[in-house]
């Protein structure tokens, strides 16, 4: 490129034939087009080392960008449990546990059925449990040791995951690095816990073209819940899964050491196998049916809980979300 510029600043300018001008200015955009590549990689590549450090899971999180040039998203931080907002205190102290020695069955008195729930996972720590079932993991009041078949989101994701920039106007995305068996723990939503005052404040952000990450925690009460969780500044992973209308993963609510009602982790499980490479999905908007079908190891429910949760994946048309998500069931909008 240096030739070629001496090259054109030795003919007379206005002798300089057009071709070689446009060769230049083409040159010129190549070469600055490198630059930021190579620095938009660094910037991922940091962003994909402080994710996995931070982490407490075993699993890798690896960072992707063939798409665009866009860079890690500015005022996020990595965490791995909630954090509680202002007014909100997230007790981690549970009144009892449960007795089983040496370790928990799927016919023992287990933390489901103290809480009037059920066992949750086989003895391959895979869910049975019926869409809707809150979970009720052991917790650190419990005899059964750390690999309890009823410790299973307690200790982390164990799956690879990679954030992703997808193709199809969507942002980011999360997919899948390994192959994932119908009813595996996949990973859990993290983010601030606040108050839904709070909660409607921010939501009405997203009106004014702001992104939102607010998951409402309505399992205990659809219609008068005091908690959502919001992913947009604190989070995990978990804040960059999309949409679909026909989602391959399911959302449960668990406890574990916090037991109140109205604060349970939120827990995300392959609705089916999840192929090496396939973007995970939930629906933002479905609605648990009055009746489901039993989870079991040749089958799971399509349907989710009613998070309110709008990610890149929605873009705003007036006051309608559009749906991008492509599936063949695709509703066209979000609300």
């Amino acid at each position: 490129m240096k030739q070629v510029l001496i090259t054109l600043w030795n003919i007379p300018e206005g002798s300089r034939p057009g071709i070689l001008v446009d060769h230049v200015k083409n040159l010129f955009m190549v070469y600055k087009m490198h630059e930021l590549r190579v620095s938009q990689k660094q910037r991922l590549k940091e962003w994909e080392t402080e994710m996995n450090y931070i982490s407490s899971d075993s699993a890798k999180i690896y960072v992707e960008n063939e798409a665009d040039l866009e860079g890690p998203p500015r005022n996020f931080t990595y965490i791995n449990h909630y954090i509680a907002g202002d007014n909100v205190t997230i007790p981690k102290s549970p009144p009892f546990g449960c007795l089983c020695e040496p370790e928990c069955t799927i016919g023992s008195f287990c933390c489901g059925k103290l809480w009037n729930s059920r066992s949750a996972y086989g003895r391959d720590q895979r869910l049975l449990a019926e869409l809707g079932t809150p979970i009720y993991e052991c917790n650190k009041l419990c005899r059964c040791p750390p690999n309890c078949r009823n410790r299973v989101v307690q200790n982390g994701r164990v799956i690879d995951l990679a954030v992703f920039r997808t193709k199809n106007g969507c942002g980011w995305g999360l997919k899948a690095m390994q192959v994932i068996g119908k009813g595996a723990f996949v990973c859990e939503y993290t983010g601030e816990v606040i108050t839904n005052k709070e909660a409607d404040k921010r939501f009405n952000y997203a009106f004014t073209g702001d992104k939102t990450y607010l998951f409402g925690l309505s399992y205990n009460s659809k219609t008068n819940y005091p908690y959502s969780v919001d992913g947009s500044l604190f989070g995990n992973i978990t804040r960059f899964i999309n949409h679909s209308c026909d989602p391959n993963i399911v959302v449960y609510p668990v406890w574990v050491d916090c037991l109140d009602p109205n604060i349970p982790r939120l827990a995300f499980f392959a609705r089916r196998m999840i192929r090496r490479g396939e973007e995970l999905t939930i629906d933002y908007m479905c609605q648990l049916k009055e009746e489901e079908e039993i989870i079991s190891e040749t089958f799971l429910s399509s349907q989710c809980q009613d998070p309110t949760l709008l990610s890149e994946h929605a873009s705003w048309n007036g006051l309608t979300i559009t749906c991008k998500c492509g599936a063949d069931s695709c509703r066209k909008y979000l609300f």
